[in-house]
């Protein structure tokens, strides 16, 4: 799928701005991080605008994160026996929901940072009854952290690349150690 994704955004810059800013926002609720560091070196580049890069995955990715979150609303705990909720036990689902309803917001916000948690983190305090409008509070501010620390970290990296790629091997080398 991410090469297909990455074929589409290749092609992103021969639509009209608002073909961009949808295929661009589709992307990035599929793909957060691929599509992203596209969109946004393609925004670097010149090649798009930034309010349309800027503008499109942060639509993208706090929609389809607020879906996921309503999902697990709608599903309710009919959803606590999916596959990815079997190994929560029913005693401790009291005092789990206590903790989402007080302090879900924290788990949502270290969600956003970590590939791989938010589907079960996101759609789990939607079952557990997190308030709506502590959700989205904590999605929009996350999320937009989130888009600095990515750009942040593309700009960081091509600099590395262009000016000194011995550092940015070496960096990513004992990034890889470190995730190991």
């Amino acid at each position: 799928m991410i090469p297909s994704i990455e074929r589409l955004l290749q092609h992103i810059t021969e639509f009209p701005v608002l073909g961009q800013f949808l295929i661009s926002a589709i992307c990035a609720a599929l793909t957060e991080e691929w599509s992203t560091v596209v969109v946004f070196g393609l925004a670097r580049a010149g090649k798009v605008g930034w309010g349309m890069a800027l503008g499109s995955v942060f639509a993208g990715t706090v929609l389809l994160n607020t879906a996921l979150w309503y999902a697990g609303r709608v599903a309710g705990h009919r959803a606590l026996h999916w596959k990815m909720f079997s190994s929560l036990r029913r005693e401790s689902m009291d005092a789990l929901r206590h903790h989402v309803q007080r302090e879900g917001w924290i788990a949502v916000a270290v969600a956003r940072f970590v590939p791989g948690t938010r589907v079960p983190i996101f759609v789990l305090t939607g079952i557990l009854g997190m308030e709506a409008r502590t959700y989205i509070l904590t999605m929009v501010g996350t999320t937009l952290i989130w888009m600095l620390t990515t750009l942040g970290l593309l700009h960081l990296g091509l600099e590395l690349a262009t000016h000194n790629p011995i550092l940015l091997v070496v960096g990513l080398i004992a990034l890889g150690a470190a995730l190991y």
